[in-house]
């Protein structure tokens, strides 16, 4: 497991805000997460300009919050 700090979120916030200098405009990042914990990624994205969406599979209660720049 990784160590996401307090809150959990500490390695989300590290490739978000790297992530603009990765993608090309239009680019997308994808996030795995927790749904207790979509809301906040889902703030950190837009906080750098992404445009966001959140996706959720009750089949395998999976959780994944999308940014587009």
């Amino acid at each position: 497991a990784l160590d996401g700090g307090e809150d959990g979120l500490d390695l989300q916030r590290r490739v978000v805000a790297e992530a603009p200098s990765w993608l090309r405009p239009g680019g997308r990042l994808v996030i795995e997460t927790s749904r207790e914990q979509a809301g906040q990624t889902e703030a950190l994205l837009s906080s750098r300009g992404f445009t966001t969406s959140v996706e959720t599979d009750d089949e395998v209660d999976g959780t994944a919050v999308l940014g587009r720049l």
